[in-house]
């Protein structure tokens, strides 16, 4: 992993053996087919930084986040550098305690905001005095390829995140699967009400995750809920070809790694400059 604020030497904590979000696939795969995914294609970049932080730091720091930079990110998407931002809490997973994500339709739009927000805080003064809490970080840049077209509103409680290692040369593979199998079962999960809304991105710049898939909900024990059911189903209970077309997949991206996050800061309606409203 790219470690910005350390130079500690770290195991990188134990990855989950069980595909959890994968195996709810499993499950929907199990009855009828499911038609051809629509999803939303629109370009979006999403620059995400995972924070590490002790119990009483990460608390420092959402008291702290919400008072100085959260206005910060709001004038951000007034002024139409951001199409939306968020700080989420962790819930369950691994060692990141928390995860700050802001949203631009380029590349460059991503690297605009980055020069921007050291002048604004630059501007604060005597303001902007975060401390050392929450220092230890990893960014990643993510490109969305596919996503619902209901990806979700701010006021969700659920967000599961599922972070992909995988075969540098069989990303495509993964990608391709998940188009034409994973996302329809998951667009049907949205139409069932056991999802709010899912997206699947690629890593542009970070650490070992090359792949992200991101599950949206309303209630936080309905989805372990599911998941948890669906791990009873194994491979056996794929039918037809779509049982190889997963393990395809399991082969590309062979590693993961979950969180289950809970939302503490998002924006709220902000109007941009020039008349819309995020």
């Amino acid at each position: 992993m790219i470690r910005f604020s350390s130079l500690r030497t770290d195991k990188a904590p134990e990855v989950a053996a069980m595909y959890s979000a994968a195996a709810v696939l499993c499950l929907l795969f199990s009855s009828a087919d499911v038609g051809a995914a629509e999803t939303d294609k629109a370009s979006s970049y999403v620059f995400s930084t995972y924070r590490e932080c002790s119990l009483s730091g990460a608390r420092e720091y959402d008291s702290f986040l919400k008072r100085v930079e959260a206005p910060v990110y709001n004038e951000l998407i007034r002024d139409g550098f951001i199409a939306s931002w968020s700080w989420d809490g962790h819930r369950i997973g691994g060692r990141w305690r928390r995860a700050m994500q802001f949203e631009s339709s380029s590349l460059d739009g991503i690297f605009a905001v980055l020069d921007e927000i050291p002048v604004r805080y630059s501007a604060l003064g005597d303001g902007y005095n975060r401390g050392n809490q929450c220092g230890y970080h990893d960014d990643y840049i993510w490109k969305y390829l596919h996503r619902s077209r209901d990806f979700g509103t701010s006021d969700e409680s659920v967000i599961l995140t599922s972070l992909f290692a995988c075969e540098l040369d069989e990303e495509s593979t993964a990608d391709e699967v998940f188009e034409r199998l994973l996302a329809p079962a998951l667009n049907r999960a949205i139409e069932e009400g056991k999802l709010a809304g899912w997206g699947w991105a690629a890593q542009i710049f970070g650490g070992e995750y090359r792949r992200l898939l991101v599950l949206r909900g309303d209630d936080n024990a309905d989805l372990v809920r599911e998941t948890q059911k669906a791990l009873l189903f194994t491979t056996p209970n794929v039918k037809g070809g779509k049982s190889k077309e997963l393990s395809r997949f399991r082969k590309a991206c062979n590693r993961k790694e979950d969180y289950l996050w809970y939302p503490i800061e998002r924006p709220p309606l902000v109007q941009r400059t020039d008349g819309t409203v995020n």
